[in-house]
């Protein structure tokens, strides 16, 4: 009798988790994807190598403009960006547009045109380039702007950026640039840092007490997003204070804290994204909140530094990363914010969207969906093989998890192995989202070797 009744328990438990896993999303058939919708006008290289060199997607741009035409922009190896005006069914407008650049970091669309967050040459002391913000109006440039280098340099503060990262965004009044600077002279010579710079409609850089030429020192991921007034809302990951700090106000490795992550020189988790990254990590609700997502390998124990008392060391929970998300009450303020006491762990109030210690989770996304959701996505690697704070392993596929403005997961998540992510998630006017990618089969095993396109895919989250 009592076999028969463990028999029929375990029989209805194996029910209960069954139906459990087939609940479909409420993404379900929602997902519509246009696989080699749009021929560019040349290859480009979309594989960059992140830390460790594990094979990352280069970032491909994308923007709405208010009348609902878009932009597509891309990095070919001839030290230009290419950038596509696109019509309401993403189909080509016109010629590509191309401007001198070395990278492809940040793009805001407008009715007339566009504006592109690049690299650019500059007679800098260290053969570096600089941060250009470059405005095309219809197919001509209407003015650019070094946002350093010796023609922007505070008097022995000079920097350069043989890298960005960063992001671009824009508010109707002001474009907001954040990225990676690199001291050349004073006190910063030879450090990396962030810097966020205002720019006006018509070029010209604010110099009030938000732009900042030196902020988060040592920046590890950058996150930005535009708001009614400045400052706009920002984060920063740092190796040195170990984790993501919400600096809105600061502009530093200050501000309320949402995450702690183990760090090292050069290393701080790639929690937006490494190289390639810092798009599409922070989104807005309708209700005046905000979502932050990222990817941690989560905080075991903190404990204050021995040589500094104002760092945390952070032990990791787990070689691979999961995914975690912050609910912001507004621009300057989270729901929650992680512990900071030494001797404890330091993620009890991380908001996990994941939390395993055998699968991990790379190339974290969101945007919004709808009045007050968002829907959060992730690509999923099994059988990982961990070492020195990057996995390899075997790609399952991409999951978008819908998440309401409290944090909560509305469902199950979608699954799908034909789409990643590899460029900005935008909403579109009717609250789609719509983002572009490349149509291959993703190896995150593979070290960051060049693979070349000339083809872009789409594809679109409907909300009805």
């Amino acid at each position: 009798m009592l076999r028969h009744l463990v028999f029929v328990c375990l029989a209805f438990a194996t029910l209960i988790a069954t139906h459990a896993i087939s609940v479909p999303s409420p993404l379900e058939r929602k997902l519509n994807l246009f696989p080699n919708h749009l021929t560019l006008g040349s290859s480009f290289n979309y594989i960059i190598p992140g830390y460790n060199g594990i094979a990352h997607h280069r970032r491909t741009p994308f923007a709405v403009a208010p009348n609902g035409n878009s932009y597509v922009a891309y990095l070919v190896d001839d030290g230009h960006v290419h950038v596509q005006q696109l019509d309401k069914n993403l189909k080509a407008v016109g010629a590509e547009v191309k401007v001198s650049g070395y990278e492809a970091s940040g793009l805001v669309a407008h009715n007339d045109g566009f504006a592109l967050l690049t690299r650019q040459n500059a007679s800098t002391p260290n053969g570096e380039t600089v941060a250009t913000l470059v405005r095309v109006k219809g197919t001509t440039i209407a003015w650019d702007v070094a946002l350093n280098g010796p023609t922007h340099a505070v008097t022995g503060w000079g920097t350069s950026s043989d890298v960005l990262d960063g992001d671009l965004t824009w508010n109707g009044q002001y474009y907001g640039a954040y990225f990676i600077v690199h001291g050349y002279e004073g006190g910063a010579q030879g450090h990396y840092g962030d810097s966020i710079e205002y720019v006006n409609a018509n070029g010209q850089i604010y110099t009030g007490p938000y732009s900042n030429n030196w902020g988060c020192s040592h920046n590890e991921g950058i996150a930005i997003l535009e708001t009614q007034q400045l400052p706009f809302l920002t984060l920063c990951s740092n190796d040195w204070h170990t984790g993501i700090f919400l600096n809105t106000d600061t502009r530093s490795m200050s501000g309320p804290k949402i995450s702690n992550d183990q760090t090292w020189a050069g290393y701080g988790g790639e929690p937006f994204g490494g190289e390639g990254g810092s798009y599409s990590n922070v989104a807005p609700f309708e209700n005046g909140r905000y979502i932050v997502a990222w990817q941690t390998r989560g905080a075991k124990l903190v404990s204050t530094d021995a040589q500094d008392n104002t760092v945390l060391d952070v032990t990791a929970r787990w070689d691979v990363h999961n995914v975690a998300i912050s609910i912001l009450k507004n621009k300057s303020t989270p729901l929650a914010t992680v512990p900071l006491t030494s001797g404890g762990a330091g993620d009890t109030n991380v908001n996990w969207i994941t939390k395993t210690a055998i699968v991990d989770h790379v190339n974290v996304r969101v945007a919004a969906y709808g009045k007050n959701q968002a829907v959060v996505t992730w690509e999923q690697v099994i059988n990982p093989e961990c070492s020195a704070g990057t996995c390899t392993g075997k790609f399952v596929g991409t999951y978008f998890q819908l998440v309401d403005s409290n944090g909560a997961k509305v469902g199950s998540p979608l699954l799908t192995t034909k789409v990643t992510v590899a460029g900005d998630m935008r909403v579109m006017p009717n609250g789609d989202i719509v983002w572009p990618y490349v149509n291959v089969q993703w190896d995150p095993s593979a070290q960051g070797t060049p693979a070349y396109t000339n083809t872009l895919s789409f594809a679109r989250l409907t909300v009805a």
